[in-house]
This record gives C-alpha cells, sequence and structure tokens, in this order.
C-alpha cells in the first residue's frame, strides 16, 4: 500500500502547498499536530484521493481487476482516474485545486453522520434552514452540514430521537451553498481527458 501511495501522491503530482506538508508523513502522523494539519480540507482531501487509488492498484496488484469504478463527490475523481478517463496527473492536480478553493473558504461550518433514512432527516430540519443535507451514504446513513452551533442542536434533537449523530472532523461544512462560492474564482482549464472513455482491464 505504502509504494502504492508513493506513486500517487509522489511531490510532481502535488501542489506547491500540499508539497510543503509532505502528504505521506501527514497521513501516518499520530501527533497532535499532524492530526490536526490532515482534518485541513486543503491537506484531507489530496490525502483522500492518493488512499483511494493506491487502494484500487493494490488491489490490481493482487489480482482483482474491477470492471466499473463509480464514486461519490472526491470518488468521482479517483474512479474517474481508477477507470483510465482521466489521466493521473491531471487528477492530482485537480485534487489539489478543488481542497485549495474549498480550504480558502470561510471556516466555522460543522458536519454530522445521522443514523437515519435521508428522508426522515430532511423533515427533521425543517426548523433549522442553515444545515442541510450535505450527502447521502446509504438508505439508513446522511450527512448534515451547516453552522456548527446549529449542526450541535440538531444532533441533540436527533439523539432524543433515538438517531445516532456523530460529529465529524472537518474544517470546513462541505455543502452545496456554501463550498458553490468558490467555483466564482477563475477555473483552471480543464484535464485534456475530453472524450477519453477507456475499460477497466
Amino acid at each position: 500500500t505504502v509504494a502504492a501511495l508513493n506513486v500517487v501522491a509522489s511531490p510532481q503530482r502535488l501542489s506547491a502547498q500540499v508539497r510543503q506538508r509532505v502528504l505521506l508523513p501527514l497521513l501516518f502522523d499520530e501527533s497532535a499536530d499532524g492530526a490536526g494539519m490532515i482534518d485541513r480540507t486543503e491537506y484531507t482531501q489530496p490525502a483522500l484521493f492518493a488512499v483511494e487509488v493506491a487502494l484500487a492498484e493494490l488491489w490490481r496488484q493482487w489480482g482483482i481487476q474491477p470492471s466499473l469504478a463509480i464514486g461519490h463527490s472526491l470518488g468521482e475523481l479517483a474512479a474517474a482516474c481508477v477507470a483510465g478517463v482521466m489521466p493521473l496527473d491531471d487528477a492530482a492536480k485537480l485534487v489539489c485545486e478543488r481542497a485549495r478553493r474549498m480550504g480558502a473558504l470561510p471556516a466555522g461550518g460543522a458536519m454530522a453522520a445521522v443514523a437515519a433514512p435521508a428522508d426522515d432527516v430532511r423533515a427533521a430540519l425543517a426548523g433549522h434552514p442553515q444545515v442541510g443535507i450535505a450527502a447521502v451514504n446509504s438508505a439508513a446513513q446522511t450527512v448534515i452540514a451547516g453552522p456548527q452551533a446549529q449542526v450541535d442542536a440538531c444532533c441533540s434533537e436527533f439523539a432524543a430521537r433515538g438517531w445516532r449523530c456523530q460529529r465529524l472532523n472537518v474544517s470546513h461544512a462541505s455543502i452545496r451553498r456554501w463550498s458553490s462560492r468558490c467555483s466564482t474564482a477563475s477555473r483552471p482549464s480543464p484535464p485534456a481527458c475530453a472524450g477519453q472513455r477507456r475499460a477497466c482491464r
């Protein structure tokens, strides 16, 4: 796994900001400083991408070949890379730029995983207009995001309903109404992969 990570997270594939912290040591740093840095969006996202693509490569080394690749949010970029639709270098650069822009947004938001169906959570959020659904991970697992105080209030209400609610260690709340602000800046040129579609073999 470390060998595959070294390939994905090689310095030439990372942005200058991420290179300053050297991604691999950051992944395995259990000190207080390391734990705090890996929870910051600008480092979390490149780290997640590196682990996802490296795991796919490890499985291939074991003889496990995927017949298809899918992903959600950041995982879509990893899936595109694994499927051969996007070159690794282009995908890594795009991930780093995405992380940099999201990391530059005002902090203070919070996210929480709720053990309840999305429809039930959506109805329960009626009294909290600034909190929204950030992701639907499964039929009974929903992620919410919004201002910290309101997310905490929601978690207290959900606990009273008997729903398990766990706060996530994030520096920014990943929700469209907040993170869409990073798209107002000038956009980088898209990777030269338009029209490329190759089967996973």
